[in-house]
């Protein structure tokens, strides 16, 4: 029997957009094509079953040991699996198979800190070993070149295999480029305006910026990433050769909302904008909130909230970080006595009651907030979108960190900024 095609992909952000991007170009290119992230797992862009369903058979989220899902290519010929790889396949559930063809590393955010990993260097460990350690001979390491722990991630690429090393950047500021290019290998990059194929000798363009309206003109540097990423994938799948034109096509045509990527943008014939994002952790979080502000004719309203099983140090921080990174910030919970009444976690002996974590990250913002700002709490995510759909007036932009079940958040928010 031949063997899928496999891709993984890791990292803090932008794996679920790396993913969906990927699958739906392949699948749209004629091969059939497994994805597994967040929200299930899919057969050409099909979906076949649910987080829900993973919790509920496997007593695991989707990502976590993806492989399990690969029965769905056997006998299937032209078949590529793009799997979603979470950090807590690390653990004892592992990836579910033995070896990949494309291994992708997109950064390294602080995330998961205090939980039995100390520190971001030990987390970048364990995300390497996941996409690097487990690379077939001859496979390729995709990594962002941009962030050094992304980069130090390759001191887990097995020595003895003949891996092609692919970087992706804007700077390359974690790597040594030049030396790179010198010896043979490429990179892709983004050049001026346009978006390419790196080599010693040449630039070659794929794609204009401009083409690709979820960048935001290139201004939304975690859409651009994503992008490079995806290209490089396709890259190394053609053989390191090119990217055919008709991937090349698909990618011009893919749309955000329609196709299920992480951000979201919405529009209400008042003028009020709404991003919805899974930004999770701190930096996401100010990133999001800066493109909120580019687009912004008034103000900015944050609708957020963090995992309850985060320390309580790390959603501390966290709220002191972005305190002042919209004009108005309404905290949620994904705990609030109604979709789900409480957190037990026996291994860390944490336990987080409805609204716990809310107050936690409400109290840390209104300490660091300055004049100008305002910050309240509502438990439930629901009435959260209503009141900052109902402050909200035309020019402003509401940002929505949407809770675990993106379809209700997504529906939420439709409905409340329709009003």
């Amino acid at each position: 029997m031949t063997r899928p095609y496999i891709i993984a992909i890791t990292g803090t952000k932008g794996k679920t957009t790396v993913a969906r991007l990927l699958s739906h170009v392949l699948a749209q290119s004629g091969h059939t094509t497994l994805r597994v992230d967040t929200d299930g797992h899919y057969v050409n862009e099909k979906q076949r079953s649910s987080a829900a369903d993973s919790r509920s058979l496997y007593g695991l989220l989707p990502a976590t040991s993806p492989g399990r899902y690969l029965y769905e290519l056997k006998g299937k010929p032209n078949a590529i699996a793009v799997l979603e790889v979470s950090f807590s396949s690390s653990g004892t559930a592992g990836l579910g198979y033995l070896s990949h063809d494309v291994g992708i590393f997109t950064n390294v955010y602080q995330d998961h800190i205090g939980r039995g990993i100390k520190s971001r260097a030990e987390l970048a460990t364990r995300k390497a070993r996941l996409v690097f350690g487990r690379l077939r001979p001859g496979g390729t390491a995709i990594f962002n070149a941009d962030d050094v722990l992304a980069t130090k991630g390759l001191s887990e690429v097995p020595s003895e295999l003949a891996v092609t090393y692919l970087p992706i950047g804007l700077m390359f500021s974690a790597f040594d480029i030049t030396k790179h290019l010198a010896a043979g290998g490429k990179a892709i990059t983004k050049r001026g305006h346009e978006i390419g194929i790196l080599s010693a000798r040449s630039f070659k363009p794929l794609l204009a910026i401009e083409d690709i309206p979820w960048t935001f003109g290139g201004f939304y540097e975690p859409s651009v990433y994503a992008l490079l990423c995806a290209i490089a994938a396709l890259l190394a799948a053609n053989n390191h050769r090119s990217v055919p034109p008709v991937q090349l096509a698909v990618l011009k045509k893919y749309r955000l909302p329609e196709n299920g990527g992480r951000l979201t943008m919405l529009e209400n014939e008042s003028g009020v904008r709404a991003l919805l994002d899974f930004a999770h952790e701190k930096k996401s979080l100010r990133q999001v909130a800066r493109l909120a502000r580019r687009l912004s004719r008034g103000s900015t309203i944050g609708v957020i909230r963090l995992n309850p099983d985060r320390t309580d140090k790390l959603i501390q921080e966290t709220g002191r970080y972005i305190a002042n990174d919209f004009d108005a910030i309404i905290v949620y919970d994904k705990i609030d006595n109604i979709r789900r009444a409480g957190l037990i976690v026996q291994r860390w002996n944490l336990t987080r009651r409805p609204g716990e974590t809310a107050e936690l990250l409400f109290r840390s913002i209104k300490d660091k907030q300055k004049s100008g700002h305002s910050v309240q709490k509502i438990i439930q995510e629901e009435k959260a979108v209503a009141a900052a759909c109902a402050k909200a007036r035309s020019g402003d932009v509401i940002v929505h960190i949407v809770n675990d079940d993106h379809e209700t958040s997504l529906n939420f928010v439709k409905h409340h900024l329709a009003k």
